[in-house]
């Protein structure tokens, strides 16, 4: 598996630094054992993926409902640098017992554009992969919303493609959803488009209208029937990525 990373991060000889993963744990009876053995596992399914493991954030003996933990905390700044790609957790339940807190803790991680893997299971959804140079292509609908709605939708994406590595590789609209009609065209076109060998992530915004984004879900589904699995964001996603309410 080769990981790159999106931008410029060339060293000073020229060379590009490698990709980098970290691992992250949690346990909240501080068992060192279990730990260890958690550290192997981390270790074990990185080098099986061709992964750089650069280490493994722990937090030890905190409550599962407990948000400010200080390895944590370590794990989100070395996110932000240039060459780190994503997290390695063993289960969901290391990030968090709880659901809540696990769906917060989640989201940090996130807002980070890092790729989160669990070893006993699927990478997250919702969760962007950084494969760094991939498409997207967005979907906006609504029934009959306001050009400056429109207009915000259109800048969010494109900042949200610019600041993750994406390139935007069009934007379909249905800006007049009526129930009654089937798949609108712009949907259909979205569709024919984003195909699965070509398209990293794609990005479904609503405006005014719950139900078009329900047929929006529905219609990925046939995006995806290729077997490889693409990153959907919605309107929250975007929002909460590029810090506007």
């Amino acid at each position: 598996m080769t990981v790159s990373v999106p931008g410029d991060t060339s060293s000073s000889d020229g060379s590009s630094p490698a990709a980098v993963v970290w691992g992250y744990l949690s346990s909240e009876q501080a068992d060192a054992i279990e730990i260890a053995a958690w550290r192997h596992e981390i270790v074990v399914y990185c080098r099986s993926r061709g992964l750089k493991l650069a280490g493994v954030r722990v937090d030890r003996g905190l409550p599962t409902d407990q948000i400010v933990r200080p390895g944590f905390s370590a794990l989100l700044e070395v996110l932000e640098l240039p060459t780190s790609i994503g997290v390695v957790v063993p289960h969901p339940d290391q990030l968090s017992q709880d659901v809540n807190a696990q769906a917060l803790l989640t989201r940090r991680i996130r807002q980070t554009a890092s790729r989160l893997l669990f070893i006993d299971g699927e990478a997250s959804p919702g969760v962007l992969p950084l494969a760094g140079g991939g498409v997207a292509y967005a979907y906006v609908c609504g029934q009959h919303p306001s050009e400056a709605a429109v207009a915000t939708a259109r800048t969010q994406i494109t900042t949200y493609c610019e600041r993750h590595g994406l390139r935007l590789g069009g934007v379909f609209s249905d800006l007049a959803v009526d129930e009654a009609v089937g798949m609108p065209d712009g949907l259909r076109q979205f569709v024919l488009t984003a195909r699965p060998d070509v398209t990293e992530a794609v990005i479904l915004v609503d405006l005014d209208h719950a139900s078009g984004l329900i047929l929006a879900l529905e219609a990925v589904r046939a995006i995806q029937e290729g077997g490889q699995q693409v990153m959907v964001l919605t309107r929250v996603d975007l929002d909460e990525a590029v810090g506007q309410s």
